[in-house]
């Protein structure tokens, strides 16, 4: 879903299992440029800074646990 660039040079690479969840935590972060989840691609990742891939996996974990837990 995403990349971004280590300190260290490294290339991260994001693949959760909730493509639907990662998609729209995409679009609910500010800084990814994606404004709806059909703007997503998995063939196409995007590349993060570093908060920004930060923030979008915190989102993500908030709507897993959302989904997990019944809740909206």
């Amino acid at each position: 879903m995403y990349t971004r660039t280590h300190d260290s040079g490294a290339v991260i690479e994001w693949t959760p299992n909730d493509t639907e969840l990662a998609k729209q935590a995409l679009s609910e972060t500010d800084g990814t440029g994606v404004t709806s989840k059909s703007e997503v691609t998995a063939n196409a990742p995007l590349e993060l800074g570093k908060e920004v891939a930060r923030a979008v996996t915190e989102r993500y974990r908030q709507l897993l646990a959302e989904k997990t837990s019944g809740g909206a």
